[in-house]
């Protein structure tokens, strides 16, 4: 996105201070990137999900998060970003669920020999952004 460093597909920052012109914006989207505690990165597996969409998936509740801080800035460029990230790449989000999975086999064909309670991810659409 123009005159933000932090909003896109790669950050352009130096710094974790560097913000470009549309300062609100960048401060919401250097949020989500990073302090969202929960994430899946590109072409990896955690909490039992493998993340094969072309970026990285956040919670749901860190998505949620950035939807508030850019309607909060109330800017044209905030719903410009809401629009592209939440409705045109229909960006997916996770849930962490507590479910009994397969801690075990037999053999790499065989039954299931051993069940845990794990939390794991259950990937979601997120709400569309509305103006």
């Amino acid at each position: 996105m123009p005159f933000t460093k932090w909003c896109g597909a790669h950050y352009d920052a130096n710094t974790y201070g560097d913000l470009g012109g549309l300062v609100r914006v960048d401060h919401c989207c250097r949020q989500h990137d990073l302090h969202c505690p929960y994430f899946i990165e590109f072409m990896t597996e955690k909490y039992g999900l493998w993340n094969t969409n072309l970026g990285t998936i956040n919670h749901c509740g860190c998505d949620l998060r950035f939807k508030a801080c850019l309607k909060m800035t109330g800017t044209a460029a905030a719903d410009l970003v809401g629009d592209v990230f939440f409705n045109k790449m229909k960006t997916k989000c996770f849930s962490l669920e507590k479910k009994k999975v397969c801690t075990k086999w037999a053999s790499w064909f065989g039954p299931c020999t051993k069940y845990s309670i794990k939390q794991v991810a259950v990937l979601r659409d997120n709400v569309a952004y509305k103006f």
